[in-house]
């Protein structure tokens, strides 16, 4: 390979790849790729791999951070029913309070009113008596009773003046009876308020403390939200230097693949037995994000022979837990390259001369993978193209 690096100029690679660790030690919060420098294709796709590993890692998170988020809102809307009930005891209470309030300053003028008329009513019985037995108006008593025509009249003269004082006191006890009725209820009313205020105030506490976790809630969602913002962000980034790397690999694919043809040059399907596309190349929707399909998928059993697509120089091998999975990657000359990933075993090693239709790997779901298939790609002068362009689909 060292006529290879010559004409990559491996310091510039170098420069590129030291720049491109600094980069991705500074963003995503995850572990960070550890990115070495390549010296071959494998190499490349191996960093791309790691960071496409990054990525799921990060859209996973905004996945788990969705289902959080609507958790949260769920718990918003919970509480807000729960508020909204809350207020609503606090205005039927507020309203009774209210009501009580009025009636006890009800209460308080009627007594006022009583307490006038006992007041009025002790002076006039006051007076009535100052005049009765004041000296010179006590004889005035005494002449009343003195001016009777008999005994009997005597009497009846006595009774009336002992009636009217004791009416008199009878009025003045009616009245203090009344005030204190009054003030009875009064203190009834008061204790009615005293108990509503009380369940006024616990609800009211009861609502403080809803508020509290409303305004929890809403911090938790604010800051799922820039998690997630944050974590999308990173994901561009990621994806930029996904770009790179795959514009290094096409640079590599071009100098390093071979010029002369090892095959027909006619590519062949490569599942003999499964002819159906799960996934075709270019724009899908991945974990519920856009996704740039870089080859086509072709579902089939786990262990499923794949095949060559045309005879070649195996240029790279790669066991991999992430990204494309177990994978391989032919050099049938010419510029022209092929792709075979997420396997379940690989057959071939790598510098390893294969003939079109021979069995290299097995069908598997390895890597970022959500079942068996094999991701398909066919790559000219190391730029992804649209396999169906190249190979014809069974019918």
């Amino acid at each position: 390979m060292g006529h290879f690096w010559a004409s990559m100029h491996a310091k510039k690679i170098a420069v590129f790849m030291a720049v491109l660790m600094t980069a991705l030690f500074l963003c995503g919060p995850f572990g960070q790729v550890d990115l070495v420098e390549a010296k071959t294709v494998s190499d490349m796709q191996n960093q791309i791999d790691q960071i496409d590993q990054q990525i799921k890692d990060l859209e996973d998170q905004v996945t788990a951070n969705e289902q959080k988020l609507e958790d949260e809102q769920a718990r918003q809307k919970e509480l807000t029913d729960q508020i909204l009930n809350v207020e609503e005891q606090l205005s039927l209470y507020q309203e009774k309070i209210d009501l009580v309030e009025s009636e006890i300053a009800t209460k308080e003028e009627e007594i006022k009113t009583k307490e006038a008329e006992i007041a009025e009513n002790e002076e006039l019985f006051a007076a009535r008596l100052r005049r009765m037995y004041i000296t010179n108006t006590s004889s005035s008593v005494l002449s009343t009773l003195l001016s009777a025509n008999s005994f009997s009249d005597f009497l009846n003269r006595y009774e009336i003046l002992k009636r009217i004082s004791q009416e008199d006191q009878s009025l003045i006890e009616t009245l203090n009876q009344q005030k204190n009725d009054l003030e009875a209820l009064r203190e009834e009313l008061a204790g009615q308020k005293e108990d509503l205020q009380a369940s006024y105030d616990e609800i009211d506490a009861k609502k403080s403390e809803l508020d509290a976790l409303y305004a929890e809630s809403k911090g938790v969602e604010s800051s799922i939200l820039e998690a997630n913002r944050e974590y999308m962000e990173n994901v561009e980034k990621y994806k930029d230097q996904q770009a790179a790397l795959e514009k290094e690999i096409e640079e590599m694919l071009q100098n390093e693949g071979s010029d002369e043809s090892y095959g027909d040059g006619q590519l062949k399907w490569p599942v003999p037995s499964r002819s159906y596309i799960s996934s075709y190349f270019g724009w899908r929707t991945l974990y519920g994000q856009p996704n740039y399909h870089t080859g086509i998928d072709i579902p089939g059993a786990a262990g499923t022979n794949i095949v060559a697509a045309d005879a070649g120089k195996v240029l790279s091998v790669k066991y991999l837990d992430y990204g494309y999975g177990y994978h391989v990657i032919i050099d049938h000359g010419n510029g022209v390259a092929t792709l075979y990933g997420h396997c379940s075993r690989i057959d071939v090693v790598p510098g390893q001369m294969v003939e079109k239709g021979q069995v290299i790997a097995g069908i598997g779901t390895t890597g970022n993978s959500t079942g068996n298939h094999v991701h398909f790609e066919v790559r000219i002068n190391g730029t992804q193209k649209n396999p169906l362009n190249y190979v014809k689909q069974p019918s």
